[in-house]
């Protein structure tokens, strides 16, 4: 029996694609700890949601000192480096 034959599998929609996890029988309880997870981070990031850090950032004026989510912080500087390499 290969891999995905072992695991239970679940997917969802979120942050504009879907999202599949994958445990082993009998530990299915880690689906939905691992899809709460996402669903944070979907909602501190998403450019939809009007309560996300994003649109914080977007509403914020010139200068203003707002408070983010230490993940978004996180991306933020992952992609500034990105974008610098």
């Amino acid at each position: 029996m290969g891999v995905t034959e072992q695991l239970c599998r679940r997917a969802r929609p979120w942050l504009g694609t879907i999202v599949e996890i994958g445990v082993p029988h009998g530990h299915e309880e880690a689906i939905e700890a691992g899809f709460a997870a996402i669903a944070r981070i979907h909602g501190l990031m998403s450019f939809h949601e009007d309560t996300s850090d994003l649109a914080a950032m977007r509403a914020a004026r010139p200068g203003e000192v707002i408070q983010l989510a230490p993940e978004t912080v996180a991306v933020l500087r992952i992609a500034a480096d990105l974008h610098t390499a």
